[in-house]
Parts: structure tokens; C-alpha cells; sequence
């Protein structure tokens, strides 16, 4: 699997897709990076990365 990644601009934007996949009902995997105090959700149903830290 191969998904694009999109950069958000904060982890409110990030945990409002998790929140909008969860209630869609899709499958997704999210990590909490102390690093960069960041979000990262994998969504498989929508195909895509989102994510608030740094690339």
C-alpha cells in the first residue's frame, strides 16, 4: 500500500478526521508522536495519511 500524505496544519485538524473516519465507520490506525507532540492517522478506507508533524 502505497497512500499519499497529507500535512495538516495542527492536531485538532488531524483528530477531526479521525473523529469524521470513526463515525463513517472506517478502518483507520492512528500514532501520537512525542517527538513532535504530532497525530498520525492511517485511514484504509479513504487511502490517505494525515498527519501534523514536520515532514
Amino acid at each position: 500500500m502505497n497512500f499519499p500524505v497529507k500535512q495538516e496544519e495542527s492536531m485538532e485538524n488531524v483528530l477531526k478526521h479521525i473523529e469524521s473516519c470513526k463515525v463513517l465507520g472506517h478502518f483507520q490506525q492512528v500514532a501520537y508522536s512525542v517527538h513532535g507532540i504530532a497525530l498520525t492517522q492511517i485511514c484504509f478506507d479513504c487511502e490517505e495519511v494525515r498527519t501534523n508533524l514536520g515532514l
